[in-house]
């Protein structure tokens, strides 16, 4: 037998294979302790998955597989402070953050979307963008709003795709993202968008097409507000305002008596980018509105419009 043993060690190879499997053997109850924390997790017995996972830690708290892990328990617990404390126990960057926006689990991933966007963690945009895709609309909305936040250029096009997405949170949070980002390109898209079911999206997309309305797109603005009939139109003209364009005055004074508040206070705000001759005799009727809002930015756009 010895004389076996001592044959083998002769063999470079051989070494080396035997001290590795004294290596692993060493990192065995690490391994074994990952495996029945993800277990636990799987089977939703998330207070046991914290209790091994806090033991471990308790005897090797360097241990970083068994550190993440508890990142990933409290976004499964929906216990987003304790995983952002969690977070810190590991190294700046590390790569927990994106495992768990990968996550299988939704609740995860929705929960990882969410942690990015609140605790204002960087993360590679492409990481953000793929996100962008997810089955689940919770994750696809935070990642918009992360995108739009962090104004990445790289997520526009990805962005017109969410568009069209069946959720009207989604469509929502990708209309402000665009708006965020500032690409001249997305004013078409976002005039489109004017005319969707719901009126929380038509108001993100009215909010973000004045936005990125800029000398650059005033002419696709315009032949939209042409074909453009009512609010869709108003919501056009809003966003021409920014560019004083005349074409779109007749529009904003016209709403000056609209029965919806927050539409006069828009008028009121647009009005204030046209010269005081243009725009003055609106506004200092919009002072005496019945709504202090409305008359507060009246009394502000009056201060503000150039002579």
């Amino acid at each position: 037998m010895i004389d076996l043993m001592s044959a083998r060690l002769k063999n470079p190879f051989a070494f080396f294979a035997i001290a590795a499997a004294i290596v692993s053997c060493s990192r065995d109850p690490e391994r074994v302790t990952v495996r029945n924390v993800e277990s636990l997790i799987r089977d939703n017995h998330l207070q046991a998955a914290m209790q091994t996972t806090d033991a471990y830690l308790k005897q090797h708290p360097d241990a970083v597989d068994l550190l993440r892990l508890r990142v990933i328990i409290a976004l499964k617990a929906d216990q987003l402070d304790f995983a952002a404390t969690a977070l810190h126990a590991l190294p700046p960057g590390d790569r927990v953050v994106a495992q768990a926006l990968s996550h299988r689990d939704m609740v995860v991933r929705t929960n990882a979307a969410r942690l990015i966007d609140e605790c204002s963690i960087a993360v590679e945009p492409q990481l953000l963008i793929r996100g962008l895709r997810d089955p689940v609309p919770s994750v696809r909305r935070y990642c918009a709003r992360v995108l739009g936040e962090s104004r990445q250029p790289v997520a526009v096009k990805p962005l017109f795709h969410l568009l069209q997405d069946d959720n009207w949170y989604v469509r929502a949070e990708a209309a402000s993202a665009l708006g965020q980002i500032g690409d001249p390109r997305a004013a078409g898209w976002l005039a489109r968008l004017l005319s969707d079911s719901d009126g929380f999206v038509r108001y993100s997309a009215a909010t973000a097409l004045r936005e990125v309305a800029c000398a650059e797109n005033r002419e696709v603005l315009l032949t939209f507000f042409r074909q453009a009939k009512g609010e869709r139109q108003l919501n056009i003209a809003v966003a021409l305002a920014k560019l004083a364009e005349p074409a779109a005055l007749g529009s904003l004074t016209n709403a000056i008596t609209d029965d919806n508040a927050d539409v006069r206070r828009r008028v009121a705000e647009a009005l204030g980018d046209y010269g005081r001759s243009a725009a003055t005799n609106a506004l200092e009727l919009l002072l005496n509105d019945s709504d202090p809002k409305v008359r507060e930015q009246a009394k502000h756009s009056l201060s503000q419009t150039r002579g």
